[in-house]
């Protein structure tokens, strides 16, 4: 929860400073933070994770496998294509803001 709190002020913290040069590094940080956590619950949960009728936490956990994907992809084409900028890079920060949507979980 915390994290996903910090994540949430760094977020709006970019919004408001968005001329500093670090908040790349510092959004792939929460991403790869994020990522860990995910492969750790798969690991853990295997084939449960992703579709027992009896997990309470199935849309929960579909929903931090598709907001870390596209984390991913978007880490993945601006890398690709070495540039941050127009209306994919508009898309994905709303796809980071979906994060915060985590905290209705807890």
């Amino acid at each position: 929860t915390m994290l996903i709190v910090a994540n949430s002020v760094v977020i709006g913290m970019e919004t408001d400073m968005p001329d500093l040069q670090n908040w790349n590094a510092i959004q792939n940080t929460f991403l790869m933070i994020f990522l860990a956590e995910l492969l750790l619950k798969i690991r853990v949960h295997q084939w449960e994770f992703f579709g027992c009728k009896d997990n309470p936490d199935l849309a929960w956990n579909m929903f931090d496998l598709l907001v870390v994907s596209l984390g991913l992809f978007d880490l993945i084409m601006e890398s690709v294509f070495r540039s941050h900028q127009g209306s994919m890079a508009t898309l994905f920060r709303t796809v980071r803001l979906l994060r915060i949507m985590r905290l209705v979980r807890v």
